[in-house]
């Protein structure tokens, strides 16, 4: 668990100490280090927008080397399709699979992963809209063993037991949900839009059946709780109880229902049916997850909206007992510009994931980091925006023309360079902008300015106050006049409460005069201060950030 050093006075300190080098998240940047090419530019794949993506990394073909997976929606005559992409260098991604729905689907389509066979060899998993009655709208693609190999036709298509095409699928998930030892597929979809009616679903793949001659078992169904299902489902453990829940959440108000396991395999029940009237519409898009941040007996739930508000879903102790005064609004950002997914990354690698939200048509991904205390107070949340694409080309009014809007981040290392990414996918036609980005952190520069220096010195930064960065100076001596080294120089900033906010240096300097710039791009207007710690050396700095 990560923990935060308060301190009785507020200060600005730099310090030297062992450890390896690390980056504040408040203080973590993304720059793109590489992009699919816009439509306009040539660009052929990803077809359309992407609304779906996996949210981690993959290596799906056991080759070392790792992937993401994603499917597009909405995509007219080009039809929607599914994508793998594998890393194929330093900061280089190549597709090395992709099957297009055409002529079944234009409208949406949603990606899993599972191994409902049980072999070993995993499968990629699709729910689509199906075009008429004749199509199927569940799609299995299983790896055949070789490299990069994914078959060129579905392993297997399902019709999910209907005796007519529905209207839209909406969601899909995958694993073994009643802990039998056999991976489950979830699914959620709008059977009809013109009388209202959408079904929920978990099924597998019967024992001893195969996908040459699949045979599928329906686990449990409900078609009455939703008339307007949302595009998120999520598999959880609420309380704690070791019978996972499945939560679906409805476009109407807020809506979510707790789907759990009974204990018995393949039985499930619906546990909990909260409304939440303060919003009239949700439209979230595979925006939950879920986390442990105060570590209790239970976990909470994060959502995002399409309106884009951020809500906690915490438990009183069994899943059964949730209401609507267990949902906390934490942050509502612009409801024009939405929030369109939310995921979980440990950047700082402290094993507390923090939370990125994909942030549409803010152009923008958003990161949370738990701060302590209760995780229903807002302001126990650190908020940052951690990439942000250029914001003065989108001058097409009533188009997305100059819009990149992600809609779904995935964060891991996937080039193994040992400096963490994002994938960010974009829910824009633009036809000027990528839909796929790939941003990586960089590391704080520290320049050195002079090689020699007398005496320790924290000067103060300049510009002050600042927005939204500043450069601080700080010199390391030599010793009895001879060039040394201190290991390591600790810089870092705090806010008012004495929280830390970024490590801008931690690392061994030898003598001499350094500058570090501190961009504070989302951080509050405020003071702040810093702690320099250099040989027994402390001082402190005040900054103000006016905004």
């Amino acid at each position: 668990m990560y923990t935060y050093r308060y301190f009785l006075l507020p200060f600005f300190i730099l310090t030297v100490s062992a450890g390896l080098f690390s980056i504040s998240l408040a203080q973590s940047t993304f720059s793109p280090v590489w992009r699919t090419v816009p439509w306009d530019s040539g660009g052929l794949h990803p077809s359309s927008i992407v609304w779906s993506m996996m949210k981690s990394e993959l290596d799906l073909d056991n080759d070392g080397k790792k992937e993401f997976l994603l499917s597009t929606a909405w995509s007219g005559v080009y039809h929607n399709a599914v994508y793998l992409y594998e890393y194929a260098g330093n900061n280089n991604y190549q597709n090395i699979w992709s099957y297009s729905f055409y002529p079944y689907s234009n409208d949406y389509s949603a990606v899993a992963v599972a191994d409902l066979d049980g072999d070993g060899r995993k499968e990629i998993l699709c729910l689509i809209d199906p075009y008429d009655s004749t199509y199927h709208g569940f799609y299995v693609f299983e790896w055949n063993g070789m490299d990069n190999g994914f078959p060129s036709l579905p392993t297997a298509t399902w019709n999910l037991n209907l005796t007519a095409a529905f209207d839209e699928g909406t969601a899909i998930i995958a694993g073994d949900f009643d802990n039998d030892g056999r991976d489950e597929v979830a699914v959620a979809f709008q059977e009809r839009y013109s009388t209202p009616k959408s079904r929920f679903m978990i099924f597998s793949l019967a024992p001893g059946s195969t996908f040459q001659n699949p045979v599928w078992n329906i686990e449990f169904q409900d078609s009455t709780t939703f008339a307007y299902v949302g595009y998120a489902l999520e598999a959880t453990d609420l309380d704690r109880d070791g019978r996972k829940e499945i939560v679906a959440v409805g476009w109407e108000p807020l809506h979510l229902a707790f789907y759990e396991h009974t204990g018995v395999p393949n039985s499930y029940g619906r546990a909990a049916n909260v409304y939440l009237n303060d919003i009239t519409i949700d439209l979230s898009n595979m925006g939950f997850a879920e986390a442990n941040y105060d570590n209790n007996a239970t976990n909470e739930l994060y959502v995002g909206t399409g309106n884009g508000r951020v809500y906690v879903v915490t438990n009183p102790g069994d899943v059964s007992q949730i209401t609507s005064n267990n949902i906390t609004l934490l942050h509502s950002y612009n409801p024009y510009r939405g929030i369109a997914g939310v995921s979980k990354g440990d950047i700082d690698g402290n094993g507390v994931p923090e939370l990125y939200l994909a942030g549409s048509y803010h152009e923008a991904v958003f990161q949370w980091k738990y701060a302590g205390g209760s995780v229903t107070d807002p302001q126990n949340y650190q908020k940052a925006t951690v990439f942000q694409d250029d914001t003065t080309d989108s001058i097409t009014p009533g188009s997305d023309q100059g819009w990149f809007r992600p809609s779904k981040v995935s964060v891991g290392d996937f080039d193994n360079d040992g400096r963490p990414d994002m994938v960010i996918a974009s829910a824009s036609f633009a036809r000027d902008k990528p839909i796929l980005t790939v941003v990586e952190m960089g590391p704080a520069s520290v320049q050195l300015l002079d090689e020699q220096a007398s005496g320790f010195m924290l000067e103060q930064n300049y510009p002050n106050p600042f927005n939204p960065s500043t450069y601080i100076k700080f010199r390391i001596p030599e010793l009895r006049g001879q060039k040394s080294e201190v290991n390591n120089v600790l810089l870092k900033v705090y806010d008012m409460l004495g929280r830390e906010v970024a490590t801008l240096t931690n690392e061994p300097l030898q003598s001499g005069r350094y500058s570090v710039r501190w961009n504070a791009a989302g951080m509050p207007s405020g003071v702040y201060y810093a702690r320099l710690t250099a040989g027994g050396f402390t001082e402190t700095k005040r900054m103000t950030l006016l905004k």
